[in-house]
């Protein structure tokens, strides 16, 4: 059975969780989910400082169109989502995605690279956020949010990253000591 609904990485009430320096390709929904509730647990903060860092999701939201590279959903303090990279991503929404009910998280430093756009904040149960340092190659986004800050997002053209950008794509995904990873998939 193939589930097409599935994130390739997923944790649903979690605290002090490290997602660092994966890779993720070929999915059929979004790269990593973090939380739950929706709007359905305003009051709820069983999630709260998780670091979602460093990782490559790329070729994702292959089968479903409610899907996003970094996917989070519920209240979540001290959560940060730092440093990813999100490419060649299909469906309808967005590299960075918090859904209903995401409120006090942190998006910094996170690459947006051919996604159909790159911020998804689509209701005012979203909350609380603030982004900061974005790089992207695609102007869509949907802020609907309240107290959603948003600062120096930078639009480049095409694959002309700037240096920061291109130290931070470089360093995603596998760290030097997993690199063997790579030799077991080429067989």
């Amino acid at each position: 059975v193939e589930y097409w609904g599935t994130p390739a990485i997923s944790a649903l009430y979690v605290n002090n969780l490290k997602i660092l320096h994966n890779e993720v390709s070929n999915v059929p929904n979004s790269g990593i989910s973090v939380g739950w509730g929706l709007a359905y647990t305003p009051d709820s903060t069983t999630s709260h400082d998780n670091l979602i860092q460093s990782n490559l999701i790329t070729d994702l939201a292959l089968y479903s169109r409610d899907a996003g590279g970094v996917y989070l959903s519920g209240q979540q303090p001290g959560t940060i989502a730092d440093s990813n990279v999100t490419r060649r991503m299909k469906g309808d929404y967005a590299c960075l995605y918090p859904d209903e009910g995401t409120a006090y998280i942190t998006f910094t430093k996170n690459v947006c690279d051919t996604t159909p756009t790159w911020l998804h904040a689509h209701k005012n149960t979203i909350h609380d956020i603030q982004i900061s340092d974005t790089y992207t190659n695609i102007q869509p986004m949907t802020n609907r949010g309240v107290n959603i800050q948003i600062e120096n997002t930078v639009y480049v053209n095409g694959q002309n990253w700037p240096l920061e950008a291109q130290a931070i794509i470089d360093s995603a995904g596998l760290e030097e000591g997993y690199s063997y990873l790579y030799d077991w998939l080429d067989k």
